[in-house]
């Protein structure tokens, strides 16, 4: 037992220093692979070490039963239960009009797919610590965590409020894990909830879907009416991020800039931004001398005729933008704190690590929302459904279902068997 708890120590040890590797967000990334790889091997072991405290279900399914929330759950439906009620019943249309949407998507998606081979992939997990295939953002692993969890937690907890507010018992609630994905559960009393009239039934299954669409919502105008104005007023523009082009006829190259630099001015004027850099640009021609002051230091170059216009001026450089995963005013440009105090600096990088975890949550909640809205079997979408058509034509609902699933399978294994099999399933 003793050697157990000494496992369990150094595991949880292990576990702390890899999400301190993560958190760092600067790690090559080969080494960043392992140690995410690293990180989800020790947490399995945890919950294996620990799996008598859970109920473990298809042995990768780990669930921990509390009453955590209920009580507020009560307190929520007894003090606004009329507008929890409207909030539940208005769902139901957002429910359906989200059903219709994605259901499209994924149709118009698989479409695609099999028609044209290029066509790009938008459809992936969401595993913390993995690239988002299509989209070029990798989803962190600590930030991932968190989002996810929020997320799964106002999806459920919304599930809760809802049924208790139509007098649905709630059983339980409490957390799991997908093998190493944290979620949360509630259990209503499904026996009551089935007696319910079509109209309640539909609000509970809707609300965890359309909570999560009105997460999004409310993340995003945070973001922009709140965390943006705050960051701006404290930051500047140092200047935009550029890479020179691996090209010895362009201008940049010919003068010795072959690194990632800071572009401040063009000419004397400065250019930190994309508007004012393109203003700058359009005002001079092509063959002119021009001064750009890079890193702080000035350059002076021949500006080439546009490889695509050569009426217009060209530098030879790529913009690179320091964050994608972002609402705040970044763009291309790098920003830092008007002071070099030391509340300010602190200010800057929590309102950063803010606005990421923001996006995050507003960017996989309404991916999560929509993606339940679908009908596939356990999903609230396909509860809805079955609803509609009722037990006598079950055979139309699993139809309809396995549809779905075929075109699931298709946007993501379809392309993996072409990498294998060149040509397969075109026309």
């Amino acid at each position: 037992m003793n050697e157990l708890k000494r496992v369990e120590n150094v595991t949880i040890i292990l576990l702390l220093i890899f999400l301190g590797f993560l958190s760092t967000q600067e790690l090559p990334s080969i080494f960043s692979t392992q140690v995410v790889i690293g990180f989800y091997v020790l947490f399995i072991l945890l919950l294996f070490i620990n799996k008598e405290k859970f109920d473990v279900q298809a042995k990768i399914v780990f669930l921990y039963r509390t009453k955590f929330s209920l009580n507020l759950m009560d307190k929520l439906s007894n003090n606004f239960r009329g507008l929890i009620r409207f909030m539940g019943v208005f769902g139901i249309i957002i429910a359906y009009i989200g059903f219709a949407v994605t259901t499209v998507f994924f149709v118009k998606q698989a479409y695609d797919i099999v028609i044209n081979p290029q066509s790009a992939i938008q459809v992936s997990p969401i595993i913390p610590g993995v690239e988002l295939v299509g989209t070029g953002l990798t989803f962190p692993l600590v930030i991932g965590w968190i989002s996810l969890f929020i997320i799964i937690c106002v999806h459920e907890f919304s599930h809760g409020v809802v049924a208790r507010a139509f007098n649905i018992p709630v059983k339980s609630s409490g957390f799991v894990f997908f093998g190493p994905i944290p979620g949360a559960f509630v259990e209503p009393d499904e026996k009551v909830l089935l007696k319910k009239k079509a109209y309640k039934q539909l609000a509970v299954f809707a609300a965890g879907p359309v909570s999560n669409i009105f997460l999004t919502a409310i993340m995003m105008l945070i973001s922009l009416f709140v965390l943006v104005p705050i960051f701006n007023s404290f930051t500047y523009s140092e200047g935009i991020i550029i890479t020179p082009m691996d090209d010895s006829s362009l201008p940049l190259y010919k003068a010795g800039i072959h690194e990632k630099t800071l572009l401040k001015a063009i000419n004397g004027n400065d250019t930190l931004d994309y508007a004012s850099l393109d203003s700058m640009l359009n005002s001079l021609k092509p063959n002119e001398e021009a001064i750009l002051n890079i890193d702080g230091k000035d350059v002076e170059i021949t500006l080439a005729p546009h490889p695509d216009n050569a009426s217009k001026p060209y530098i030879g450089f790529n913009m690179l933008r320091p964050k994608l995963s972002s609402f705040l005013p970044i763009g291309f440009s790098k920003i830092s704190p008007k002071k070099n105090s030391f509340d300010q600096k602190f200010f800057f990088h929590l309102i950063i690590w803010l606005d990421e975890l923001f996006f995050w949550i507003a960017f996989i909640s309404i991916n999560v929302g929509m993606f339940n809205l679908l009908p596939l079997f356990i999903t609230d979408g396909a509860r809805m459904l079955l609803l509609n058509f009722g037990e006598k034509k079950m055979i139309v609902w699993k139809v309809i279902n396995f549809v779905m699933l075929t075109l699931i399978f298709t946007i993501i294994f379809l392309p993996i068997i072409r990498n294998f099999i060149p040509g397969f399933f075109v026309f």
